[in-house]
């Protein structure tokens, strides 16, 4: 599941993902809690769009958690998100995600029962 703030369907990359035939779900995830099982998609992304968000950054992981069974991923722009965050996105565990790989700007947790590779 690829996550945005932006659920217009004159979105730029709308058809791109549509020509690639890459599943795709709209939904404004400022606007918790969403509107999703729990588990219901392998890998949640976001990039770049949490900085948006009106909700926390926490809260909103805390979603993304919810939902994902395998694997979160969250690319942040830089700013001031990504500055006051940093220290926390990298050390960030959530009941059962652990954060993995982190570098300056990308985030990513995976999930201690998932059986990704």
């Amino acid at each position: 599941m690829g996550v945005d703030i932006n659920v217009d369907d004159t979105y730029r990359y709308f058809p791109f993902l549509e020509s690639q035939e890459i599943p795709y779900v709209k939904h404004n995830c400022s606007i918790t809690p969403y509107p999703f099982e729990d588990n219901s998609y392998d890998v949640v992304t976001c990039i770049g769009s949490i900085s948006n968000y009106q909700a926390s950054w926490l809260v909103v992981l805390s979603e993304f958690f919810r939902i994902a069974k395998e694997c979160v991923y969250l690319v942040v722009n830089s700013g001031h998100l990504l500055e006051e965050n940093h220290n926390a996105l990298v050390n960030l565990t959530y009941q059962k995600w652990y954060p993995t790989s982190p570098c300056r700007g990308t985030y990513k947790w995976r999930c201690k029962d998932a059986s990704l590779a």
